[in-house]
This record gives C-alpha cells, structure tokens and sequence, in this order.
C-alpha cells in the first residue's frame, strides 16, 4: 500500500490484499462539533416547546400545530448531531462486490452493496458550507447514485483524500 498518513489520523484500518480493500473509519465521537451541536439541538428544544406551550394555553390547539415543523427540524438536528457522534463506516471490496456498512456500535444502522464495475469514481466532495466552511465528504459513485463513506464529521480533508486516493488506486480509476 503506497502514501501514509500522519500520526494522529482517524483510520483506524485500511487493509489493502491481492482482490480486497477494507477501509474502517470510527465514530467521531465527541468533538467539538459535536458537543456545539447538541448544545443548539437542546437550546432549540426549549425554545420551540416553550412557544408551543404558550400556543396552547393561549391560542389552542390549531396555533400549537404550527410548530410541528420545527419540532421535526429539531428531530433531525438531534439525529444528525448523534450520527456524527456515534457511527462507525466500513467499506469493503473484494469478489467482484463492494459493501458499504454503517453501525452504532454493534447495531447495523446501514447497508449499500453491489457490483464493484457499477463504481465509477471516488472523491472528496463538498457537501454544503457551515459559516463559510467547506464540509466535505467521500463520495463512492455507483451508477448514478453517490454513496457516502463516513460521517462528514469524522476525518480531516488530508484524511478524506488519503482514503479517496487509495479507493481509485485499488479499482485502478483514473
């Protein structure tokens, strides 16, 4: 396997033998991306079941049901502030197949396989942009679809290209 990383990278494992390629990114765990977005999805809470709250002592029912909305925003603030948290990706190719697997823990939260020669390319994308910062993620193109190795918030870009680079080294992408 060519190209090393520095001390301190994320990756836990890259195993890289005639016909199989397994590369294994742990969870983030918490960081302070982490912690600050628990703290906004608690803080959003209080202010979103505050409102409805008074909605519903002072206007009723209907006024409290405009808040459902937010209420689901601040479902998926908490979700995704776990998700970065809490899972665990491993990528695997070997047989002619790639399987991709996401878990918390020992739990299996989530599972993409198919055909190796349904992938096209592998590469660092930019995603979105928090306070002008680029958020970056690798991105594994099968078909059409591009599927996500790792939460966003769980490598540094020198470590999201490493791990790109020796993907397309592997299935001999150009």
């Amino acid at each position: 396997m060519a190209g090393r990383l520095r001390w301190g990278c994320r990756v836990v494992r890259l195993v890289d033998l005639v016909g199989s390629l397994e590369v294994r990114i742990p969870a983030a765990g918490v960081t302070g991306s982490t912690v600050a977005g628990g703290a906004f999805s608690i803080a959003w809470g209080a202010g979103v079941g505050t409102w409805t709250v008074a909605a519903l002592t002072g206007a009723g029912p209907l006024m409290a049901a405009f808040s459902i909305p937010f209420w689901l925003a601040g479902g998926k603030l908490v979700k995704d502030t776990v998700k970065d948290a809490a899972v665990a990706s491993r990528l695997t190719i070997s047989d002619g197949r790639f399987e991709i697997v996401q878990k918390i823990g020992e739990r299996e939260i989530g599972r993409v396989e198919g055909e190796a020669r349904d992938l096209s390319q592998c590469e660092v994308e930019t995603v979105g942009y928090v306070n002008g910062v680029p958020i970056m993620e690798v991105q594994l193109v099968e078909g059409v679809n591009a599927r996500t190795l790792g939460p966003k918030a769980s490598l540094q870009p020198a470590e999201q290209e490493w791990i790109a680079s020796r993907v397309r080294a592997f299935l001999n992408f150009t």
